[in-house]
């Protein structure tokens, strides 16, 4: 059973999580919303990454959008020129984007579930999306992500609960600064 708190504070969770980190790593403003299918959304992929408990399956969609809008945001994450950013390293740029997003999404979670796993993330095919009702998730919310100036991602975030699942995620927008080392 999956309690409306813990739907609204999930749903709340990974909003601010995603757009934190796009507006962190591109330098662009950000909108996410809901929709009621990702239908429209044409990705030959898409990257999955879980957490899991003892109560429940949390699985993260990102659909994988290849284009040169795409390729020109996560490339502000490296480095590299953007002529010299090839498939491999904007795939990987991609999944680390799902690492960092699951990432905060577990620590703000392992409050209320404390024995939390994640996995890593990887690349699906689109025939793949299918099977996640297979799984049988207690909830199912797809969003429509528009990352200025001219990018569009999709992303699912799908519950499966095998227990009860019910939680108030704290209200103070915190999103905690993570991944830099400090030298003492």
């Amino acid at each position: 059973m999956i309690s409306d708190s813990a739907t609204h504070s999930l749903d709340r969770l990974f909003t601010g999580i995603v757009t934190h980190h796009l507006e962190a790593l591109t330098d662009s403003s950000c909108s996410m919303q809901a929709i009621q299918e990702t239908a429209e959304a044409g990705e030959r992929e898409f990257a999955l990454i879980t957490l899991s408990s003892s109560a429940f399956k949390c699985l993260g969609i990102f659909h994988f959008n290849d284009s040169q809008a795409a390729r020109r945001q996560f490339n502000r994450m490296s480095s590299v020129a953007l002529d010299r950013f090839g498939q491999q390293a904007f795939r990987d740029a991609f999944l680390e984007f799902c690492n960092m997003c699951y990432g905060s999404l577990n620590r703000e979670l392992v409050a209320y579930f404390p024995h939390l796993g994640m996995s890593t993330p990887y690349f699906l095919p689109r025939d793949c999306l299918p099977f996640i009702t297979e799984l049988n998730p207690g909830f199912s919310r797809h969003y429509r992500i528009r990352l200025k100036p001219d990018l569009l991602l999709q992303a699912s975030l799908h519950l499966c609960d095998f227990g009860t699942v019910d939680f108030t995620a704290r209200t103070a927008d915190s999103t905690e600064e993570t991944g830099e080392l400090e030298l003492f």
